[in-house]
């Protein structure tokens, strides 16, 4: 399960990359990047191993990451989105505390008209569409359904 963890959280960093250095603005060092990594807890296992993973790789790449943990409070991460967004970053990682409000934060960093990457949990819905869903599969490990994002479509 790490290794999956690893390998999911190495794609959400580069394409969240990506997109930053096409988004960034002019400032002050135009060489550094600032991405709002924005997470539910670290409190199991897969989100600490997650956690490290996604946070080397972009410093590893002379990312500034502005972390955020909300401690399973889904007003308290939104309200740490909006800080996030006031001070200009770039783009976000999230990894939301519920798909509820996932719609609501992804809305607000599209009205700023920065990028945001879903980590995990998808969105209960597209209204706020994001540059990208990504999570892990597992539906063979629990063998139930799962929804997922296929060409901007919601699968289940």
């Amino acid at each position: 399960m790490k290794t999956i963890v690893k390998i999911v959280s190495v794609l959400i960093v580069l394409l969240l990359t990506l997109t930053a250095i096409q988004c960034a603005k002019d400032t002050e060092d135009e060489n550094k990047i600032t991405i709002c990594f924005a997470f539910q807890d670290l409190e199991t296992e897969a989100w600490v191993a997650s956690h490290e993973a996604i946070t080397t790789k972009l410093r590893e790449k002379n990312i500034n990451v502005i972390e955020r943990n909300a401690n399973e409070d889904a007003n308290r991460q939104f309200e740490q989105i909006r800080s996030a967004i006031v001070q200009d970053v770039d783009g976000i990682i999230l990894i939301p505390q519920d798909g509820e409000s996932a719609v609501t934060i992804i809305g607000e960093a599209n009205k700023a008209g920065i990028p945001i990457g879903v980590f995990n949990r998808p969105p209960v819905n597209k209204s706020n569409p994001a540059i990208a869903y990504i999570g892990v599969n597992f539906c063979n490990f629990i063998n139930s359904p799962i929804m997922h994002w296929d060409d901007n479509e919601l699968i289940s």
